[in-house]
């Protein structure tokens, strides 16, 4: 089980990218990255799973409702 969980709500695929770039290149190595798409038809599916890391893990919601997405992602954390 990882020690932290970096959770990326995400509605705009122009920051998703760097986003999850981001949370690959922190220092601590025992993390999971939870990417939330609140897109309605899953627009950033492509994104989150662009990257070949087994620590990402994409979820769809679709809620667009930025807090119901994050509450999701906080659910879904090891």
């Amino acid at each position: 089980m990882p020690t932290v969980s970096i959770l990326i709500p995400a509605y705009k695929a122009e920051y998703l990218g760097r986003a999850i770039l981001s949370a690959q290149r922190q220092t601590f190595e025992d993390v999971e990255i939870l990417v939330g798409d609140d897109t309605p038809g899953g627009a950033l599916r492509e994104v989150g799973e662009r990257f070949d890391d087994p620590r990402i893990r994409y979820f769809h919601h679709g809620f667009q409702k930025g807090t119901r997405n994050s509450r999701a992602l906080w659910e879904k954390a090891s």
